[in-house]
């Protein structure tokens, strides 16, 4: 690709369509990424001026505006992958996260037997602690209400 620059002095045309393509993106954002290219070479100008006379001759800037770009174009890219990617690596975990119907109607089940199991553990526990200190032990009392 660099190779290809020193040639021909600008971005490939190619490289951008297969940029598009890969990104999603139109036009628009090509030329958002010239600009911040554009910007990027004028900052290193104004602070070096030995910079400004490298990038004198018109093919020299056109060359390097284009590395620029091409920079600026993949690392938008790896940003866009990246965070694609976590998005994906999240749907996934999510989908196995979350059980289908039939699982999580088994685990309902179980939590409610269990649930039950519990309660009445602890109230035989709890007649067995009077027992032992020698109180009153009524009979175990169960009252639900429903709707």
């Amino acid at each position: 690709m660099i190779a290809e620059l020193s040639v021909a002095r600008e971005v490939p045309p190619d490289f951008k369509d297969r940029f598009f393509v890969l990104t999603s993106t139109k036009e628009q954002k090509w030329q958002g990424l010239e600009e911040l290219a554009q910007n990027h070479l004028k900052e290193r100008e104004s602070g070096n001026p030995g910079y400004t006379s490298f990038l004198s001759p018109p093919e020299t800037r056109r060359k390097t505006l284009a590395i620029h770009t091409l920079e600026f174009a993949i690392a938008s890219y790896e940003l866009t992958r990246r965070s694609a990617t976590t998005n994906d690596l999240k749907v996934t975990l999510g989908q196995h996260v979350i059980p289908n119907r039939d699982d999580l109607e088994k685990i309902l089940r179980y939590d409610t037997a269990i649930d039950r199991s519990l309660g009445r553990a602890i109230d035989r526990l709890e007649r067995l602690r009077r027992r032992r200190k020698g109180e009153l032990v009524p009979p175990p009392v169960s009252v639900q209400l429903t709707r």
